[in-house]
């Protein structure tokens, strides 16, 4: 599966945990690199960010470029809101400002600050 398909699969498990939230879900058009999503949850907007990885660590990192040059560009740390990773296990939701690395993040240091379940429960006052 190509970069384009699992970045895919990542924004499809996205929308169906906040549809199944009740949030709002908004897909930008242009295909801008560091917004996958927009989530009106609550009555906040949140910027999302959805990665797909069956590994750690987990990259992060934006690819460009064409035929003859690739580039990858970190995030800034303004980026997006949260980070959406989608795994064949679990899927994580993490502020992204709990992020301090910015070229990767192993999946057990994203359990730390996964708030998936607090979404659910609706504990989400400082979200």
């Amino acid at each position: 599966m190509n970069t384009k398909r699992t970045g895919n699969k990542a924004v499809a498990s996205a929308i169906v945990f906040f549809v199944g939230c009740g949030a709002d879900v908004f897909v930008p058009v242009g295909d801008p690199p560091d917004v996958d999503l927009v989530v009106l949850f609550g009555g906040r907007v949140k910027r999302v960010q959805c990665k797909w990885s069956s590994s750690s660590p987990v990259p992060l990192r934006v690819g460009g470029g064409n035929r003859s040059r690739n580039t990858h560009q970190k995030y800034a740390d303004d980026a997006f809101d949260w980070l959406w990773v989608g795994t064949p296990d679990r899927d994580y939701l993490v502020p992204w400002s709990s992020i301090t690395a910015r070229n990767a993040v192993a999946l057990s240091v994203l359990v730390d600050f996964d708030i998936c379940q607090r979404v659910v429960t609706g504990d989400t006052n400082d979200l």
